[in-house]
């Protein structure tokens, strides 16, 4: 069974750029039947990054791959009929328009719940569909900005622009999981007249806010603003830093626990430092003495000096590395996409039954006569 834990769902998602189609992808890679609706001429994403021979983004190739990509007009007879057929035989939908386009387009909630009365709907906007911002645009550096989620990242004097973009994929992870969850609850109910649509409401900005939980409530219990030059999350700390080497590379430190401390100091010969590890944040002068150090050898040096030291130490890959790095090769995490190798396909972050993900299928571009016939086929397999 492994990845087909989803078989026999059939998804929805007229989403754009990344946090929807993110989404989407989760669901794609666990066994459901994506159907991917797109404006004529297709979304934005499609022309964003990388382009191949056909002028397709690479990027929005990655996003959507295993998906089923189909331009309607919703404004045209054709097209809203289409559409309505499309939620009649389907369990979920995922949108992510501004609150009330959906709506202008015909197809309000009460629309849908009068075409298919099960169907579990998710709205994925910027900042949710109430509330005095719900209209306002935005994107990943906006909603972190305003979340919390740029202040508590990078130095204290300079928030640091964050890459990957965390509300796009952390809000694409939480609509999966609250979409698979009420798909769940349906499945559950044994009484028909006991089904009824359930609508999904998620703000990308508020995807952050649980991630920074733990600040609020340090600042909070200490009734005072924090500094985040003070906390050792923020290069505050010797024991979880950043360090360049002599050939201006750039290793990693994560000894939060006293023993990898430890083991770090007698690595470098450093004794004395160990007493030293909790000193009051920001420890400029332990990370300074420990800086020097780091930087009298090069990163391959550092690398087989730290072979067999267990001490939360890792060397700081750039992408190239990364995809030759042999935790990541054994894993099977990442590899070129078959029969293109423009792009580069990352699994499903999980193994289920001993096994990684099998290898991805590429999109697949629709008219809406292959669409009807794709239904028929889909519920097909669904009733065999």
């Amino acid at each position: 069974m492994s990845f087909e834990l989803l078989k026999g769902f059939r998804v929805i998602d007229m989403s754009q750029y990344a946090p929807g189609p993110y989404c989407s992808l989760l669901l794609s890679d666990l066994g459901a039947e994506v159907f991917k609706i797109e404006p004529p001429g297709g979304e934005p994403m499609r022309r964003v990054g990388p382009l191949d021979e056909n002028g397709i983004s690479n990027w929005y190739k990655v996003l959507n791959r295993g998906k089923k990509i189909i331009e309607l007009n919703l404004k045209s007879d054709e097209g809203s009929i289409a559409f309505r057929d499309l939620i009649a035989s389907s369990d979920a939908l995922l949108e992510s328009y501004r609150p009330g386009v959906l709506n202008r387009l015909g197809f309000s909630e009460e629309v849908i719940r009068n075409i298919n009365n099960s169907i579990v709907v998710c709205s994925l906007s910027g900042w949710g569909k109430t509330g005095p911002y719900s209209a306002r645009a935005g994107h990943d550096l906006n909603y972190m900005a305003l979340c919390g989620g740029l202040f508590t990242s990078g130095r204290g004097d300079m928030p640091s622009i964050t890459n990957p973009p965390v509300a796009d994929y952390a809000s694409g992870i939480q609509s999966a999981f609250s979409i698979v969850s009420a798909l769940l609850a349906q499945s559950k109910k044994t009484e028909k007249s006991s089904i009824e649509p359930i609508y999904i409401d998620t703000s990308i900005a508020e995807s952050v806010l649980p991630w920074t939980a733990c600040a609020h409530t340090q600042e909070v219990s200490e009734e005072s603003k924090i500094n985040i030059s003070d906390t050792f999350l923020n290069n505050g700390a010797a024991f979880y830093q950043i360090y360049e080497t002599k050939d201006k590379r750039h290793i990693s430190l994560g000894a939060v626990e006293e023993k990898f401390w430890e083991a770090f100091c007698v690595a470098i010969a450093r004794e004395d430092f160990i007493e030293r590890q909790f000193e009051k944040c920001p420890q400029t002068d332990l990370i300074s003495e420990v800086a020097k150090i780091v930087s009298s050898r090069t990163l391959d040096e550092w690398i087989k000096h730290f072979s067999s030291v267990d001490c939360c130490f890792e060397p700081i890959h750039n992408l190239s590395e990364v995809r030759k790095n042999e935790q990541i090769l054994a894993r099977k995490m990442l590899r070129p996409r078959e029969g293109d190798n423009s792009c580069i396909e990352i699994a499903f972050p999980a193994w289920i039954n001993g096994s990684p993900m099998p290898k991805g299928k590429p999109l697949e571009f629709l008219s809406i006569s292959q669409l009807g016939n794709a239904l028929d086929e889909s519920s097909d397999n669904i009733n065999r």
